[in-house]
């Protein structure tokens, strides 16, 4: 869960599911401050949530990074970039659904994940959303993805080697550069 809301919400869905359910949480989540209504009805724990509504992008991402997808759109929007921010929630099973209806609708993706360029979820969103949106797209789609090392220890070697905001910006300002779409 990237929110506390979420949190709490798919926590409880856990709980009262039939089915084995695994929550993760990220450690660096874990001091996030947000409000928890507890009167709002839960989505599926399975469906994924459109964050922020754009025309020029797709950025689908999960936990940890869906704060720093929707601060780069905050940043981009200032240069009249504008990111669809796709809050993934669940990676088995993946709203496919809401991912393929938010790229049909910019013509371009970015996936952005803490995890490993190979063999990450975002290799598996990639090949998917490839298969069902190539016809469509305007651009390749492109992955923000953590070095394809071990976590380092030391917190600024740490913070090198995941993806900051500064990384989702600079790739969506390279897509839209792409067949001389900037803006």
């Amino acid at each position: 869960p990237a929110t506390p809301q979420d949190a709490y919400w798919q926590l409880r869905q856990a709980i009262r599911s039939d089915d084995p359910v695994i929550v993760l949480e990220h450690e660096l989540l874990y001091f996030s401050k947000g409000g928890v209504d507890e009167m709002i009805s839960a989505p599926p724990i399975h469906q994924a949530l459109v964050r922020r509504q754009g025309r020029d992008i797709t950025c689908v991402a999960y936990s940890r990074m869906l704060p720093l997808a929707l601060q780069a759109a905050e940043a981009l929007a200032a240069e009249g970039i504008e990111l669809t921010v796709i809050d993934l929630r669940s990676l088995s099973p993946i709203d496919w659904d809401t991912c393929i209806a938010a790229v049909e609708q910019t013509h371009r993706c970015l996936i952005v994940e803490e995890d490993c360029r190979f063999a990450g979820a975002g290799a598996e969103l990639a090949a998917t959303l490839q298969e069902h949106c190539f016809y469509l797209l305007d651009a390749p789609i492109r992955r923000v993805a953590g070095m394809d090392i071990p976590t380092p220890f030391n917190g600024t070697l740490e913070a090198a080697s995941i993806p900051q905001a500064d990384d989702i910006v600079q790739a969506a300002r390279q897509m839209m550069a792409r067949n001389g779409a900037v803006r």
